[in-house]
């Protein structure tokens, strides 16, 4: 139980220390001083929504999966955030080697990088829903017969974006190209059943 206190206080620490520095760089992308007391208080909500939601989740079901979701859309989007913010200092490091570090520049290149992360957050989203459909020739000639074989990847099933519909969209439409073999490449579930 020690063993487990411990990596949980790092692992709470480092998402702790993760939004503060996004914090503080958001303040620098947007020129700001001081965030206001609503947008603070938002971030400390959507930080600790998907915590609190996957435990309430056992709980009391109905509280916890509404924030469950909106932790879950939150954390793919501070995902984004965190790549394109560490871009963002390695173009800012090369700007100051060659001294051209004014804060226009840096506060253009930061609004920027949040509306890449907003597009790409949509972005994302969209392709969740659009699943893909490639067909490869491959030939065995040891086996003397051709098969044809679906490889189905990312179903996660068991996340709260995934309904039964899409599910049986997606089943129905593997069974239309009649695969004489099904292989399941991996992420066919997403969390306890």
């Amino acid at each position: 139980m020690k063993h487990f206190a411990l990596f949980f206080l790092i692992i709470l620490s480092f998402y702790a220390f993760l939004h503060f520095y996004l914090m503080i760089r958001a303040r620098h992308f947007f020129k700001v001083q001081k965030l206001p007391l609503f947008i603070k208080l938002l971030w400390i909500f959507l930080a600790l929504s998907y915590p609190l939601g996957q435990f309430l989740k056992s709980v009391v079901f109905s509280l916890g999966f509404p924030l469950f979701l909106i932790g879950s859309l939150y954390l793919g989007f501070i995902l984004y955030f965190f790549l394109i913010t560490l871009l963002l200092e390695i173009v800012f490091l090369v700007l100051r080697f060659f001294k051209k570090n004014s804060s226009a520049i840096k506060k253009k290149l930061g609004q920027w990088g949040f509306f890449l992360c907003c597009v790409f957050f949509i972005v994302g989203w969209v392709q969740f829903y659009h699943h893909e459909t490639k067909v490869f020739k491959v030939p065995i000639t040891a086996s003397g017969k051709n098969l044809k074989i679906a490889v189905l990847a990312d179903v996660h099933y068991g996340s709260p974006f995934i309904t039964q519909n899409y599910l049986a969209q997606v089943f129905q439409k593997t069974q239309k190209m009649n695969p004489d073999l099904i292989l399941f490449a991996g992420d066919l579930i997403d969390s306890a059943l």
